[in-house]
């Protein structure tokens, strides 16, 4: 493993050729999430991959739902970006929708509240959700762990190409996409930055709900209009730490493993801020940091790389 304090390592000529391989987008069909009938009730949860997704929109069921916590965690959002994958779509959205575990009930039957899950560019969301105006809450987390934890999740599936180090990979993060439809880091957060005081946008950091998970549950809450109880709020928070969800995610492993070569839960890993210290080499986070603050120059949008208890 190379981490910080280390010398980096110059990629081989077959690493740089695996990685043009391997990074080749896969072309999600936008139209059939276009096309999504939205109901006035939804809530979306928007995020980059590999930021929270589940964590957040396991919060926003709960909450939903009034604390109750009777449904499977698996069942309790619709992922859209895979919900509209067609049998003779590419291979690797097919797979990734059975290793994802959605169901074969149809979007329309599912019943009200839905929370609708989606890492895809803004013009590509549901058209109605412009229209209608749809709560959504956006979260952000800081690039260095959404690659570490991207890199883990891609080369634990078994459908998809044997992968080149993190190191290959990691250089080219700000710049590629692994799917066509999800844009890039920076144009995801950046966007939905400009947005954060728009009266249906919650922009939230995946930082902070580390640092304060019971704030994070509360504002939440307050911005679905829902007055809940001390006690449920705590019964939330309690439910919604990573180690609790992990636990929960981790009972499915056998059925993971189909689909999955792995130790742990795929979708909730450790959870961690400030793991990518463990996979960055000197170089490479230097890198990497002059891109990020390049990229971020003028937003105001900052984030934490460590949270020091």
């Amino acid at each position: 493993m190379t981490v910080i304090g280390m010398a980096a390592t110059t990629p081989e000529p077959s690493q740089e050729m695996a990685a043009n391989e391997a990074m080749k987008p896969i072309i999600l069909p936008v139209e059939r999430i276009q096309a999504i009938d939205v109901r006035e009730e939804d809530v979306f949860v928007i995020t980059y991959a590999k930021s929270g997704t589940h964590w957040m929109s396991e919060i926003v069921q709960t909450i939903q739902h009034d604390g109750k916590m009777d449904m499977d965690i698996f069942e309790k959002r619709v992922f859209i970006d895979l919900k509209v994958i067609e049998e003779n779509d590419d291979p690797r959205l097919v797979d990734a929708k059975k290793a994802e575990g959605a169901s074969n009930t149809k979007l329309e039957d599912i019943k009200s509240p839905r929370v609708l899950v989606s890492h895809v560019k803004p013009e590509y969301l549901p058209k109605q959700l412009h229209e209608k105006k749809n709560k959504i809450i956006y979260v952000a987390r800081n690039p260095k762990d959404v690659a570490v934890s991207g890199y883990k999740m891609t080369s634990a599936m078994k459908s998809f190409i044997e992968m080149p180090p993190f190191e290959v990979l990691a250089e080219r993060f700000f710049e590629f996409t692994p799917v066509d439809a999800h844009g890039v880091w920076s144009e995801s957060v950046i966007h939905w930055w400009k947005r954060r005081m728009d009266d249906n946008v919650l922009f939230i950091k995946y930082e902070d709900m580390k640092r304060d998970l019971k704030g994070a549950v509360k504002t939440v809450a307050a911005f679905l209009g829902k007055d809940l109880s001390p006690d449920v709020i705590d019964k939330i928070t309690d439910h919604c730490q990573i180690e609790n969800m992990k636990k929960s995610a981790i009972a499915r492993k056998d059925w993971f493993c189909k689909h999955y070569d792995m130790k742990e839960s795929p979708f909730v890993r450790k959870g961690k801020v400030g793991g990518w210290k463990d996979h960055f080499t000197v170089a490479l986070n230097q890198t990497f940091t002059k891109k990020y603050e390049e990229l971020m120059q003028g937003t105001g949008l900052t984030f934490d790389f460590d949270l020091k208890k």
